[in-house]
């Protein structure tokens, strides 16, 4: 930290040095009770600093982390919608977007929040190591001892002024970090609604995908438009390929493919299928409330501060019934112990009854909060 000595605190120390008739031992007994004044200012200041500094890194650390999770989320949001996009055009094209439970028009009116701006003028932790000061006058004549006594309260000005304006800058940023965070919890509850949403529509659409895939593969190829011949490639033959058809009218009687070569021929070139929309959804085994309220060890550190809070996460469950994949989606605001125990819990959850489509067991996206509360 570079120190400015200013003029006024200069001429403020020369002072004494000004009225002729006092004698060196005067002016030495002045200059003492000078550096007594600036050596107990100088320890309140750096008591006052150190006091602040730990409370004020840890701001400072929370919001790096907040801004860095919430620009990466927002970043993986915008690609989500953009897959959104990109299925449901495909969907276009299938001509089955009509029959969709949304529209396109919906679809842009996800509006991704803007690009969050770093708070400038952090700076580094702004703690300031603590001196420790010797006069060591046994040795010096009175007149050097004055010059040494006036050196060092020259020295101990400076600091305090210039620890002074630390303290007063974290005073002043710690309630704009405070108001960050804030907004940042604000958008990222925005985006966590956000990323649901998309999730729940990406995983539709991608159903919606594999009907039409189901459809063509056992009611095609005649009838269908040249589109789902190239969505989905290794099905069919696309009609214009050479001694396929007799006609290139788009006739497909001369189709000489037998069914058991098409079937042979099937490549499934999409992701697994996690379902968000099922007839039946996944049901725990047993009584939920009556597990959670046995397995769920109340964080020690959130008793006794009295933190609550529901801890709301998002998981897969297998057709199977096994349980993966378990995500936050939003925890208990400044908790991270409960919601890593509510992680440890859903993770040693015995198999669950899977959820189904017309009878049929599937894997599924489940939905689950955890609440805390002191009584």
């Amino acid at each position: 930290m570079k120190i400015l000595t200013s003029p006024i605190v200069l001429l403020f120390v020369l002072v004494p040095f000004l009225g002729l008739s006092q004698s060196p031992r005067k002016i030495n007994k002045s200059l003492k009770s000078d550096y007594a004044v600036q050596l107990n200012r100088y320890d309140s200041l750096i008591q006052i600093n150190h006091s602040k500094i730990p409370d004020y890194k840890l701001l400072v650390d929370n919001y790096d982390i907040a801004l860095t999770k919430r620009i990466t989320q927002r970043r993986m949001i915008q690609n989500k919608k953009q897959d959104v996009i990109n299925i449901y055009k495909t969907l276009i094209q299938l001509d089955v977007a009509k029959s969709l439970k949304f529209t396109f028009q919906s679809l842009d009116s996800i509006v991704v929040p803007k690009e969050i701006s770093k708070l400038k003028s952090l700076g580094d932790s702004k703690f300031i190591p603590r001196q420790e000061w010797d006069l060591s006058l046994d040795k010096l004549s009175i007149k050097e001892q004055n010059v040494r006594i006036t050196t060092i309260i020259q020295e101990l000005q400076s600091i305090n002024l210039g620890v002074t304006q630390v303290n007063r800058e974290v005073d002043q940023i710690t309630p704009k970090l405070l108001a960050k965070q804030q907004e940042l919890d604000e958008i990222g509850g925005t985006m966590d609604s956000m990323d649901v949403l998309l999730t729940e529509k990406l995983n539709y659409l991608f159903e919606q995908k594999k009907l039409a895939r189901i459809n063509f593969s056992t009611k095609g190829p005649k009838g269908f438009n040249e589109s789902y011949f190239r969505v989905f490639p290794g099905i069919f033959p696309l009609p214009n390929e050479a001694g396929i058809v007799k006609e290139s009218s788009g006739d497909w009687e001369g189709f000489a493919m037998p069914k058991e070569e098409m079937n042979e021929r099937f490549v499934e070139i999409e992701r697994p299928t996690v379902f968000a929309y099922v007839d039946e959804p996944a049901s725990f085994n047993g009584d939920l409330k009556q597990y959670l309220a046995a397995n769920i060890v109340y964080p020690k550190r959130a008793l006794e501060v009295g933190l609550q809070g529901k801890c709301h996460l998002q998981f897969n469950v297998s057709a199977s019934g096994s349980i993966s994949n378990v995500t936050i989606r939003r925890g208990v605001p400044d908790c991270p112990e409960c919601d890593e125990e509510a992680v440890r819990v859903v993770k040693g959850m015995p198999k669950w009854n899977p959820g189904k489509i017309a009878g049929v067991a599937v894997d599924s996206v489940f939905n689950l909060p955890i609440k805390f509360a002191t009584n």
